[in-house]
């Protein structure tokens, strides 16, 4: 790989098999593919693994290496020193290399691609002392950030109001999965249906707030609902199921399905379960599967409606309060997949690739 060729170290482990279904891995791929005719550095730390240090091509082009800390300081600080720009794909993968970054001239350019709001998520979680780690090496970023990315227009408002003291470049750029830049499906034409189809697409952390959507989906039981579930953990799901006494006869279904299957699922679906709490983690996100839904003209059924650009751009929900068998409809929402459409373009008009190695 030629010198120049390692202007920009991504940090960051390249999307896997495994990996590839959650949102973070969607919004790196969804970067990477802005590099395709780059070769790409992708460089992941531990404090605890890779004892012995791993290099692979994760992909065409895409090189990866997979460090400890301590054993191969002085290798990391080469490819750091030797890069122009360092990518970081969210705080998470920043706070491993922290004590490198005290030996970098303050020259170089850092950006970071903010994922969430990490302090704030592991405090949500009960989890201080993480989440003052988080903390420290979030305003360490902050104070030498070259440019920030956020997801939504509602997220770099917060830092804003977090730093106000700090002069930040910010832009907004979203999370659209590849599925759906490269999706033709419109609702324009409501299908003939049996069944009033409902999905829930994700898996079983509590802040997804699964016992809430299982106690509603109890409490609408009908011969005219269908319940979709996909998940990653179909069994853990059977179980807290059957624990409130339901089953596959009550017209649910369980399934683990690939993301290319999703849209098979989505297209026949009214409407999908998304059950965020109201704090700041869920006010700036712009979840993958909320995404997905609306693209497929799926109603949301929410807890929380504050959840990042959405509610100011006018999108249709349904408060999971006034989710009642009664008073849902086999029908879909043209203007949640407007919504969706104006967040394609927007995302479409915004190359990261040729703004940084612009101007580096």
């Amino acid at each position: 790989m030629s010198e120049n060729k390692k202007n920009i170290v991504f940090l960051a482990e390249y999307p896997n098999s495994t990996t590839i279904k959650e949102g973070m891995s969607q919004r790196m791929v969804a970067i990477d593919e802005q590099f395709a005719k780059e070769a790409r550095v992708y460089l992941f730390v531990s404090h605890r693994f890779f004892a012995k240090k791993e290099v692979y091509y994760a992909k065409d082009d895409v090189l990866q290496y997979k460090c400890n800390l301590f054993i191969h300081f002085l290798f990391i600080m080469r490819l750091l020193m030797k890069s122009k720009l360092l990518y970081f794909h969210s705080i998470q993968n920043a706070l491993p290399i922290l004590p490198c970054l005290f030996f970098l001239k303050s020259s170089k350019k850092i950006v970071l691609d903010i994922h969430g709001v990490v302090p704030e998520e592991h405090k949500f979680a009960g989890q201080d002392f993480k989440a003052k780690l988080y903390s420290i090496t979030e305003r360490y970023i902050f104070k030498n950030l070259y440019l920030g990315i956020s997801v939504t227009n509602a997220m770099t408002r917060h830092f804003r109001l977090k730093y106000p003291s700090l002069k930040l470049n910010l832009i907004t750029y979203p999370i659209i999965p590849s599925n759906i830049l490269t999706n033709q499906y419109c609702p324009d034409e409501v299908e003939s249906s049996e069944f009033i189809e409902v999905i829930y697409s994700g898996n079983l952390q509590s802040w997804q707030n699964i016992s809430l959507m299982i106690e509603v989906i109890s409490n609408n039981l009908s011969s005219k609902i269908r319940y979709t579930i996909l998940t990653g953990n179909p069994q853990g799901m059977i179980e807290m199921l059957n624990l409130h006494n339901l089953s596959e006869k009550d017209n649910i279904i369980v399934h683990s399905v690939s993301p290319s299957e999703l849209g098979y699922y989505y297209k026949r679906s009214h409407y999908g379960f998304i059950l965020r709490d109201d704090i700041t983690v869920n006010r700036v996100a712009c979840p993958t599967k909320l995404i997905e839904y609306m693209c497929y003209g799926i109603i949301p059924v929410v807890k929380s409606d504050s959840i990042g650009d959405f509610k100011e751009m006018g999108y249709e929900y349904l408060q999971v309060n006034n989710f009642q068998r009664d008073n849902i409809r086999a029908d879909k929402s043209q203007t949640n997949y407007e919504v969706v459409r104006k967040l394609v373009n927007k995302s479409s008009d915004i190359n990261i690739q040729k703004f940084l190695l612009n101007n580096i």
